[in-house]
């Protein structure tokens, strides 16, 4: 990374909306649990995606519970649990 995470936050600091893609790639629980209900279906396939690619186990079992299907194709993202397993050993893990 090269400061877009902070770039982002400061964003949000001066009023910038989130989404709940941004929020669960910021790691934003509370706002991901905020924003979920509202959120179209693509927003939260994206969402899923971001967070098995960004290994966000919280926010991963927050989008399943509420119904997120694991093995939907996104032709953007592809399939959340298929892109997480292609990650190289050693760039981390979801238990």
């Amino acid at each position: 990374m090269h400061g877009e995470l902070e770039a982002v936050n400061a964003l949000i600091r001066r009023g910038a909306r989130i989404d709940l893609p941004v929020a669960v790639a910021l790691r934003r629980i509370e706002d991901a649990r905020r924003l979920l209900a509202g959120a179209s279906s693509e927003d939260r396939h994206l969402a899923l995606t971001l967070a098995a690619d960004f290994g966000h186990v919280e926010i991963v079992r927050l989008l399943l519970d509420a119904g997120e299907d694991p093995n939907r194709y996104n032709p953007v993202g592809g399939i959340p649990t298929r892109h997480r397993c292609t990650k190289l050993p050693g760039e981390g893990t979801m238990k």
